[in-house]
């Protein structure tokens, strides 16, 4: 369900203000801030030309896409559209029709309201009267960041460009203001858990083995800092964020070396001011001296590899030989007993499973999958149905669970396939890939032959088997040192986009 959509066009060829350079700043290489649009010719001054009216094209152009895009969703979904309270923007012909047909109305604050370094007016339109408490004008009770043209490496920039994101206090308002609505229609918010950054196993146990990874792929077991304090905002306001030096270290009574942290905003949305001071070399060696170090540990093994490594220095290869030829017998015996059970589950699947199955023992399988301890109870009805392209993996019980949304749904996937079977059977054959897809082709034959794949068919033959929608991925061969490796490109097609949708067995459109 589509509930909030938000649009932030771009706004440097839109600003209202032009704000002149001095002579000296021009001589440096500032660059120069030319009109581009007026009140009269909002759409882009007829006297335009060269990379300018480029400029005011591309974002006239994404002006109107935006316009659309807001006038199609008007009446099923929040919608609002930011830019500087006297943006041209808001003047031109496309955002006056949508203000006109969505019914919206501007919402001004100044971004120093709403967690913001400057008192920069910025305007809302939205559809929906909670967007008013986002209305806010400067108090003048805190001190604002100048406007100023800053040189930089014998260049100026200005802070317009920095003041176009949004502060976290800003996008939580917001946030909480549309959870607010939601809450009020009723609506149910769907909570995904973030995607934690993993340690690669692998890496661990290169490190447990004494071979440091590269990069920060472990994490962090001193801190940089032996504490980190906050200070006055009025002391620091003439210093910049880096390493201070030892009479800033004494103005700011802190102990040197230590470094100025970047402003961060509280939780009241004020800003909070930090040093960081570090630790003496021989604090910071006898620290590391009290950590274990990973050559150390074992957590990375598993407990199952823990005891087999175990059985096999308390046993010996010749008890280890003996325990598993016991296994194989006792399986073989047990093959033996369901093999009718095993003929009458096969008896009853489809030709397609029957060919792609055959000679598997499956009942075998189920029963090695509980006795190893296998959590995962859907795995015989997995391998009897065959694997989805798409659609939820289900919880196995063997890894951490992880929400990962779909970018599409089935209605929006079968649409497009009209589009996305035409980009990829539009696609020509370059000459250096001949010799490579004849081999995926030989393959592909030598599958079907097998049983595991069906066709050739035309476009027209699964449209008359398929109907009008349906999917076609390409598949291409990746050259590897030793053979050619057949690879079907799931993006491609937008499968790897999408949610809850069962695919045949038979990969009769492949």
């Amino acid at each position: 369900m589509l509930f909030y959509i938000h649009a932030a066009p771009p706004f440097g060829t839109v600003r209202t203000r032009e704000r002149r350079d001095s002579s000296k700043r021009k001589r440096r290489g500032a660059p120069e801030q030319k009109p581009l649009r007026s009140s009269k010719f909002p759409e882009g001054l007829p006297s335009l030309s060269g990379a300018d009216l480029a400029r005011v094209s591309t974002a006239n152009k994404i002006f109107q896409n935006v316009c659309k895009i807001l006038n199609a969703f008007k009446d099923v979904a929040l919608i609002s559209i930011e830019n500087p309270r006297h943006s041209y923007m808001w003047d031109t012909i496309w955002l006056k029709q949508l203000i006109s047909d969505a019914k919206l109305f501007p919402v001004d604050y100044q971004q120093c309201m709403q967690g913001g370094g400057r008192d920069k007016w910025t305007r809302f339109f939205c559809n929906h009267a909670a967007f008013s408490v986002l209305a806010r004008e400067c108090d003048r009770r805190h001190h604002h960041k100048p406007w100023k043209l800053e040189e930089l490496e014998d260049a100026g920039v200005f802070h317009a460009a920095a003041e176009s994101e949004y502060p976290d206090v800003l996008c939580k308002n917001v946030s909480n203001l549309i959870a607010g609505v939601a809450n009020d229609l009723g609506v149910v918010m769907q909570s995904h858990n973030k995607r934690a950054k993993r340690t690669i196993l692998s890496k661990v146990r290169a490190a447990e083995a004494g071979r440091q990874p590269r990069g920060n792929l472990l994490p962090q077991i001193l801190s940089e800092f032996k504490y980190v304090a906050t200070v006055d905002p009025a002391v620091v306001q003439s210093l910049t964020p880096g390493l201070l030096n030892p009479n800033q270290c004494q103005m700011l009574s802190c102990r040197f070396p230590a470094k100025l942290l970047p402003v961060k905003l509280g939780e009241d949305g004020a800003e909070v001011h930090q040093i960081g001071v570090f630790r003496t070399p021989n604090e910071f060696v006898n620290e590391a001296l009290g950590l274990n170090h990973p050559f150390d540990c074992s957590s990375s093994i598993s407990d199952d590899a823990k005891r087999e490594i175990f059985a096999l220095f308390t046993e010996g290869p010749s008890g280890i030989k003996a325990m598993r030829n016991e296994a194989f017998n006792f399986y073989e015996s047990l093959g033996a007993r369901l093999e009718a059970e095993e003929q009458a589950l096969h008896a009853g699947l489809d030709a397609n499973r029957a060919s792609i199955l055959n000679g598997k023992k499956l009942l075998i399988f189920d029963r090695l999958c509980k006795d190893a301890g296998v959590e995962d109870q859907g795995l015989l009805a997995l391998m009897l149905n065959g694997t989805r392209l798409t659609g939820e993996a289900g919880y196995t019980g063997l890894f951490s669970t992880e929400v990962t949304s779909a970018a599409m749904s089935e209605c929006q996937l079968m649409q497009s396939s009209k589009w996305t079977r035409r980009k990829i059977l539009g696609k020509g054959l370059k000459t250096s890939d001949i010799e490579v897809r004849h081999i995926v082709w030989e393959n592909a034959l030598s599958e079907r032959d097998k049983g595991w794949l069906r066709g050739p068919y035309t476009e027209e033959q699964l449209k008359q088997e398929l109907g009008p929608l349906f999917v076609i991925s390409r598949r291409f061969g990746l050259s590897q040192s030793d053979k050619i490796r057949a690879i079907d490109d799931m993006s491609e097609s937008l499968i790897n986009a999408f949610l809850f949708f069962d695919l045949p067995i038979g990969p009769s459109w492949h």
